[in-house]
């Protein structure tokens, strides 16, 4: 007759030991795929709203430009950028900070960039923007901006972009 423990079925403790590091091993993996793919998942929102805030800004300083005297304010290579608008608007761009962010501001009127009154903020609050403006005012040509752009989030410092643009005014004398 044969012992009774030899009919009984089950697992031997080994068998529970590498069933259970097979398992973590693969809940490790699935884990760490997850983790990496919201990791980039993130990064792509912060890259789509890093392009979405220097696209708009492009576009706001390329329209008024186009159609507008040029004058720059200090030198050719400035951080403020100063037009006459279609409505005869003193108008500058500045790089500038607010709230001990770097920003882009567009204000109206005939004062400085850094002096106080009201100015509207280009950028959105979650993205920084620094840069400058490089303007060339040749007799015989027509003006020409160029505006280099150094866009990134508020939060981290990865993803940032460099972007740069030159834009030709439309009026001619």
């Amino acid at each position: 007759m044969k012992p009774s423990f030899i009919n009984k079925k089950g697992f031997t403790l080994i068998e529970l030991l590498v069933a259970l590091a097979i398992f973590l091993t693969v809940m490790t993996m699935a884990v760490s795929i997850f983790l990496t793919s919201l990791k980039n998942q993130r990064q792509g929102f912060l890259s789509q709203n890093l392009q979405d805030d220097a696209r708009y800004i492009m576009e706001v300083i390329a329209k008024e430009v186009r159609m507008s005297n040029v004058y720059t304010a200090t030198s050719d290579n400035s951080q403020e950028l100063w037009i006459k608008n279609q409505s005869n608007n003193n108008v500058r761009y500045c790089f500038t900070s607010i709230d001990g962010r770097p920003a882009l501001t567009r204000k109206i009127g005939p004062s400085a960039c850094n002096s106080h009154g009201a100015s509207d903020r280009l950028n959105s609050s979650q993205v920084r923007v620094d840069g400058r403006f490089y303007v060339r005012n040749s007799a015989g040509e027509q003006p020409r901006v160029t505006v280099v752009l150094h866009i990134y989030p508020s939060t981290t410092t990865q993803p940032e972009m460099w972007i740069e643009d030159t834009i030709t005014n439309r009026i001619y004398e």
